[in-house]
């Protein structure tokens, strides 16, 4: 079928535009992603997946350019692609994730503390929902705790340094030495730790208000 063909190559567009770079790949991309949702009709099982491919291809354009259209639409679609997968379905927990990330990419260009919140309840559901042993479990716990830093970063206020604490260490003590991401968590943890201490010392000085 022409709109899985599409879909496929968008797919590779982007993985593309992630191993060189070049602007073309991600717009290539984006375009064969709309044509296949454009054909794909409501209520057919592969809309959700085409919705998501294109919400992660926007946030990527965004993330070059920094064009606040890309970041919307990557919202917008990502948020469709999550009301049409249901509970249960083994995708759900990795387009909750995606959208996390889209709101708490808008949330540094902007600063509305509306879409850390955002940000924040996604990951928290996406944790919820990921079984013990997903070996993505400790990604979405750093993401959250990611989202927890952003916002104390921006209010002050202790206990969201805590729970950004208290979830990158499980990401820490959830991945095994060797594995390509622990230096991640790692780096993580430590920038929480330090950002609680310096609050402490001075409790104005991460706030943006007051």
């Amino acid at each position: 079928m022409k709109p899985v063909s599409l879909s496929n190559l968008g797919s590779s567009f982007q993985s593309q535009f992630e191993h060189l770079g070049n602007l073309a790949d991600v717009n290539e991309a984006i375009k064969a992603q709309q044509q296949a949702i454009h054909l794909t009709p409501d209520g057919h099982p592969d809309r959700p997946i085409y919705l998501n491919n294109l919400g992660y291809s926007c946030r990527s354009r965004f993330g070059r350019l920094g064009n606040l259209p890309d970041i919307n639409e990557a919202i917008n679609t990502q948020q469709q692609a999550i009301h049409l997968t249901p509970n249960g379905h083994p995708e759900k927990p990795v387009r909750l994730n995606n959208l996390g990330l889209s709101f708490e990419s808008r949330f540094g260009h902007l600063g509305n503390l509306s879409d850390v919140n955002e940000a924040i309840m996604a990951q928290q559901q996406t944790i919820h929902i990921t079984p013990n042993g997903h070996p993505n479990k400790p990604l979405y716990l750093n993401n959250l705790g990611t989202s927890f830093r952003s916002r104390f970063k921006r209010l002050g206020n202790l206990v969201d340094i805590d729970e950004a604490i208290v979830v990158q260490q499980k990401a820490v003590d959830l991945t095994p030495d060797g594995h390509p991401n622990k230096p991640q968590f790692l780096a993580s943890l430590r920038h929480s730790l330090q950002d609680r201490s310096g609050h402490l010392r001075n409790p104005f000085q991460d706030s943006d208000v007051g």
